[in-house]
């Protein structure tokens, strides 16, 4: 039975047979020393296996092997690995990753701008309707005298009832719940980070090879790296791994789990 370790035995044989290093290898495959030393060490578990899959296709068309051979042989032993989260299926060394992630981000800020828009419409048009009414009411026949009839209910006038009504809504509205959320890093190479809670910035800068830094919040933590393959995420203690590959921004970690922009990476039960 094939194993991944059969595999890396395969690239490693390839690769010797043209003379090359691993950092060569690297250099000219544009694919991370790091991501070759575990295809060649059989480690097929630290990423999505969609992911990983493009590396073996990638590695095994550079390598001069037969990518249909590499692939099913992983087939074969696929469902035997632990299935990682949702990974962005990009190379790292293309502008395709940061589009993608753009991309994401954009959207979530265009729905934010929709929602917006709606919002001061509806309070527009309520405004508008309040004013008729108060125009309506000053513009009455001034000849009509007949004592008007009073009800048991006293009448209360349309403008203060909206506002009386707005200011019900809001004092009982209640802000959103909130946990405690505790992200660790821990870095496998030189990588540029920004980690913010709402508009209070809690790091910014690099993270060397080795580094493991862990910050706290009330609140959801934004992460923004420009090479997401090197680092390992923990959330809470549990251990969540590399989430994807290259430039990312808007990843949002929280009680619940992690998040790229609207889509789940990892969701605790």
């Amino acid at each position: 039975m094939v194993t991944s370790k059969d595999i890396g035995k395969t690239f490693i044989e390839a690769r010797e047979k043209l003379s090359m290093s691993q950092e060569a290898a690297a250099a000219k495959s544009h694919i991370h020393h790091n991501v070759i030393v575990d295809l060649e060490n059989g480690v097929f578990d630290r990423l999505n296996k969609l992911y990983i899959k493009g590396f073996l296709k990638k590695y095994s068309a550079f390598l001069g092997l037969d990518t249909e051979d590499i692939l099913g042989k992983f087939d074969s032993i696929a469902p035997t690995l632990p299935q990682q989260g949702f990974v962005y299926d990009v190379d790292s060394s293309h502008d395709d990753t940061k589009t993608k992630a753009e991309k994401v981000t954009d959207m979530v800020e265009n729905k934010l701008q929709i929602a917006g828009v709606v919002a001061l419409s509806v309070v527009f048009l309520v405004l508008v309707v309040v004013l008729m009414g108060v125009v309506r009411s000053k513009m009455a026949p001034a000849e009509k005298k007949e004592a008007p009839v009073v009800s048991q209910t006293t009448s209360v006038p349309l403008q203060k009832r909206t506002m009386d009504t707005v200011s019900k809504a809001a004092a009982t509205k209640t802000p959103p719940a909130t946990s405690q959320v505790t992200l660790t890093l821990k870095s496998r190479g030189r990588s540029w980070v920004k980690i913010t809670e709402g508009d209070k910035t809690l790091f910014v800068g690099f993270l060397e090879d080795g580094d493991k830094k862990t910050w706290e919040a009330a609140g959801p933590i934004t992460v923004w790296t420009g090479k997401a393959d090197m680092l390992e995420f923990y959330v809470n203690t549990k251990k969540v791994g590399i989430i994807a590959a290259g430039v990312v921004r808007n990843i949002k970690v929280s009680s619940e789990g992690v998040k790229i922009g609207n889509d789940w990476v990892t969701k605790f039960d």
